[in-house]
């Protein structure tokens, strides 16, 4: 079966390229065989030259990174990360909690690394703590509705 560029795609010989091959004959190994090998006469004086075993260089781990995390940014993200799963009522505790470590760690620079999941924890206190006031809002919505629904209900007015 031909395709429509002219050329068999089940035959790779039949496809003609321009010029010489640019790989060589197909046939021919650039691996010695073992006659070869085998026919070459023994190396005469010293090994050839290779060139020298480099050191392994040892890299200094940068000061930031040896740095301890501060004590509190576990804390602060296991809050935070409840805050967001609960809606919201470890929000505040997460907030106030890594506040106060991010003003440690910004007094004392040396002391402490900034860390990631100190900033996550942070910051999912943050949106905890406006999830928790979404919700109070709309439990007091969800009180004043039914407490207004039930007087209507009943035929007391709010007057």
């Amino acid at each position: 079966m031909s395709s429509p560029y002219g050329y068999d795609p089940g035959s790779y010989e039949s496809a003609s390229y321009p010029g010489p091959d640019p790989y060589g004959p197909v046939n021919q190994s650039p691996v010695p065989q073992p006659s070869a090998i085998a026919q070459r006469p023994a190396a005469q004086g010293p090994a050839p030259a290779y060139y020298p075993v480099q050191p392994v260089m040892m890299y200094s781990v940068p000061p930031q990174a040896m740095k301890p995390d501060h004590p509190s940014s576990g804390a602060v993200f296991a809050l935070g990360l409840i805050s967001i799963l609960l809606g919201g009522i470890t929000g505040p505790f997460a907030w106030a909690i890594g506040s106060k470590a991010r003003k440690e760690i910004q007094q004392n620079p040396g002391q402490y690394r900034e860390s990631g999941m100190l900033t996550a924890g942070w910051v999912m206190g943050i949106i905890g703590t406006i999830f928790l006031i979404l919700n109070v809002l709309a439990l007091i919505a969800y009180v004043v509705f039914y407490v207004w629904f039930f007087a209507m209900l009943i035929g007391y007015s709010a007057y």
